[in-house]
């Protein structure tokens, strides 16, 4: 290897120190640090600090360039393969990279002490590029267990830094829990945004409750195939999430409840009713058949609106809506249930009619309650029976051609200043 090294090359290797991000980019952008084209390899070099990990590299120097053709970092937890290069231009330091990695186990590679020393370190420190940074790295992770014994499978995406003051990353791949998502975020000086898009996808509930809870038995339960698609999107200026909207819509059909606290309290509540006895079984002894599952949700800030919820079971149908507080998760629903499902089956197969009569609810009569307080002590209410048969109600606005959506409200997206990102999902929402 032949270097060249001036007077100033020493200034810049003095700061090295202090500040390396500096020092190197002024060394590159000398042009004549390598008289000609040199090379350097290590193989299973072993390193403490930070962490404690073994590499191997290949690297190339140019006269302002440096190639890391390749390289390899090694420790438990961790294999990670990949390439940089560095290049110095103008005021400017550009990076280019591709990174692979079969398994990548955070646990593993940041012990829960570690975890927590760098979560206080971040509180007290922030990171400033003391050079202009271009940075295009794309990667390709085929395996990622988090901390919390999640995996992420073919994480692909890349990240991009524009002038050392825009972060930009893109996920076009991600899959989690059998679920299929793309992802986007920004970062500037001043705000912040982020995106996950839920691509249509299907399996079964019961793997998908499993996978969301690896450690623990989750609160709710159900079982059978399923649809679902949606997004979520979330901006801020002074902190992490300061304004939100998203959307979720899911169906399942021929499958069955196992746990759902909230549901077995306002079934047990009905289970007594005269209209209802015989048709509602023993949720602790016996699982819910259910013919038809769907459920649509809305997120806005800090409330969580049930758009609609639709069960159909043997022998009833109940049907809720209304939201919940995310912050204090203070409960606003109406759930309304119906024990005369043969009716309501024979109308629906009436053309027409049964879109008429039936309505969103698709139920002719049913009995309405309220559920208040909150997610973990809901109270229950019977509600005014005036509200049993509103179906002829709906008969009446069809009559007079006011359409069901003439009582729905456009999403609140006061605050949000990236709509431009998800307005595409309102106006054209798959499934639906």
């Amino acid at each position: 290897m032949s270097v060249n090294l001036e007077k100033r090359d020493f200034k810049a290797l003095e700061g090295f120190k202090r500040d390396p991000l500096q020092a190197f980019q002024r060394l590159l952008s000398s042009g004549n640090l390598f008289l000609r084209p040199s090379s350097l390899h290590g193989k299973d070099l072993t390193l403490k600090e930070p962490l404690s990990l073994t590499a191997s590299f290949s690297v190339e120097f140019g006269n302002s360039t440096v190639s890391i053709s390749s390289f390899r970092v090694k420790r438990e937890g961790l294999d990670l393969n990949g390439s940089l290069a560095f290049k110095a231009k103008e005021d400017a330091l550009w990076i280019d990279g591709k990174l692979f990695s079969e398994t990548i186990d955070l646990a593993k590679i940041f012990p829960t002490e570690a975890l927590n020393a760098t979560k206080e370190r971040q509180k007290t420190t922030e990171i400033e590029l003391t050079v202009p940074v271009n940075a295009n790295l794309a990667f390709s992770l085929h395996k990622v267990i988090l901390p919390t014994n999640h995996t992420i499978e073919s994480l692909n995406g890349t990240l991009s830094i524009v002038n050392g003051t825009i972060y930009a990353l893109k996920l076009p791949e991600v899959n989690f829990c059998g679920l299929s998502f793309t992802a986007e975020a920004e970062k500037t000086n001043t705000f912040h945004y982020g995106y996950v898009e839920l691509n249509p996808s299907q399996g079964d509930l019961l793997d998908l409750f499993s996978c969301l809870y690896p450690n623990e038995m989750p609160k709710v339960i159900f079982e059978g195939p399923f649809k679902a698609h949606g997004f979520f999107y979330f901006d801020g200026e002074k902190s992490l999430i300061e304004h939100t909207y998203g959307e979720l819509y899911a169906t399942s059909h021929k499958g069955y409840m196992y746990r759902a606290p909230l549901l077995m309290r306002v079934l047990g509540f009905l289970s007594p009713i005269d209209l209802f006895r015989g048709k509602i079984p023993d949720l602790e002894k016996n699982l819910l058949p259910l013919d038809e599952l769907t459920l649509a949700l809305k997120v806005s800030n800090s409330r969580l609106l049930v758009d609609e919820f639709f069960m159909s079971a043997q022998g009833f149908r109940l049907f809720s809506s209304g939201y919940a507080n995310l912050k204090d998760k203070g409960l606003s629903l109406t759930f309304l249930v119906s024990p005369f499902k043969t009716v309501d089956v024979v109308i629906e197969h009436i053309p027409y009619l049964s879109r008429l009569l039936l309505g969103k609810e698709r139920m002719l009569v049913y009995l309405p309650l309220g559920v208040v307080g909150t997610y973990d002590n809901p109270i229950i209410v019977p509600l005014h029976p005036a509200s049993i048969g509103k179906g002829i109600f709906r008969f009446v606005f069809k009559f007079f051609g006011i359409s069901e959506d003439f009582f729905q409200k456009k999403p609140e997206l006061e605050g949000i200043k990236r709509k431009d990102v998800f307005e595409r999902k309102l106006e054209n929402p798959q499934g639906r």
